[in-house]
């Protein structure tokens, strides 16, 4: 597998190393390829490294991209102040296997930025108005492509403001979820607690979004 150029060897930015189900053409890659350019983004404290599912080997499962990972942290050699983060469904692969691979992000020192169902629910919480409900009362298998068809594909066209409406609406939901829940109800998101780290390290600005 070909690995993600690295970084240089002298750097003062933090590197987000984000570990994606999806291949390049896919929205989780898309949409990231858009955070980067995002005003609100400080490319002097952070750079992004986006590891997506090489289109060839079609592994897009928890364990695959966790593989992934490693493979590229091993190589790179991170520093103390960097981060990774993993981000994943929560359709398809089962509690099973998201338990395992949830302990093993633990145990690597990775976050991990789960969505119930998919990724395109993180994608509808931009709308500034947006009903969820629908994805509940959607079959599992169809969940995915449903969220699809409302957002109308994969290029997210975003802006701060709407990173800003996502970030706290999904923290409202995982208030209402209460600590005790592994992943995010459906629907949900955890991505919000990504934006948060960037925030903390003083590279996303205009601060988090007002409590709702």
């Amino acid at each position: 597998m070909g690995l993600a150029k690295r970084p240089k060897p002298f750097r003062d930015s933090s590197l987000f190393v984000l570990g994606l189900e999806g291949e390049i053409t896919g929205a989780e890659y898309q949409y990231f390829q858009q955070v980067m350019e995002l005003e609100a983004l400080d490319h002097r404290r952070v750079r992004f490294v986006l590891l997506s599912t090489p289109p060839e080997r079609h592994d897009s499962d928890p364990q695959s991209v966790l593989d992934r990972v490693e493979e590229y942290t091993a190589a790179c050699g991170l520093r103390s102040f960097d981060r990774v983060w993993l981000v994943l469904d929560v359709d398809s692969w089962g509690a099973k296997k998201l338990s395992e691979v949830a302990q093993q992000v633990r145990g690597c020192g990775f976050s991990l930025a789960l969505s119930n169902p998919c990724f395109e629910v993180w994608l509808l919480l931009h709308h500034r108005e947006c009903d969820l409900g629908f994805i509940v009362h959607t079959a599992e298998r169809q969940r995915s492509a449903a969220t699809k068809a409302v957002w109308r594909g994969n290029k997210a066209q975003i802006s701060s403001d709407a990173v800003l409406s996502a970030w706290g609406k999904a923290r409202a939901l995982a208030v209402a979820d209460g600590p005790n829940l592994r992943w995010p109800s459906c629907p949900g998101s955890s991505l919000y607690r990504l934006f948060e780290d960037l925030l903390a390290r003083q590279a996303w600005r205009g601060g988090a979004p007002e409590p709702s």
